[in-house]
């Protein structure tokens, strides 16, 4: 009677040994499991990392490249500003010089006619 007991208790032991071996191999399993999680963790926190950092260092470079836009936007508005004040003093260069032509004309044609009464009296001067 012995011997179905035996062979009942080494089955138990053979099945209890093999339910042991099955949760060490599911223990290592989730240790791994646990590592490649931890791994997987730490490698995505740095890329976030990375990738935070190239966001600032763009934020830094798109808030120069505003600064530099400003920039050249106030100089281009000093720039106009120049340049109507330029034509404006050109346009009254221009009526000025028309001013000066027109005066010059007048002097010289008094001064013709100065020249003419003086021939004439001349003339007439002769004449007598």
């Amino acid at each position: 009677l012995d011997g179905p007991f035996d062979e009942l208790d080494r089955s138990a032991t053979e099945a209890d040994q093999a339910a042991k071996e099955a949760m060490e191999r599911l223990h290592g399993g989730l240790d791994a499991l646990e590592k490649a999680s931890a791994v997987a963790e730490r490698e995505a926190q740095e890329e976030m990392l990375k990738m935070t950092e190239e966001f600032s260092m763009l934020e830094s470079e798109l808030a120069t490249l505003e600064e530099i836009i400003v920039s050249l936007q106030a100089s281009n508005d000093e720039e106009k500003l120049k340049m109507e004040a330029l034509q404006k003093d050109h346009t009254l260069a221009l009526e000025k010089l028309a001013k000066l032509e027109a005066a010059q004309k007048l002097h010289s044609d008094e001064m013709a006619a100065m020249k003419e009464t003086i021939s004439s009296m001349k003339e007439e001067r002769t004449h007598l």
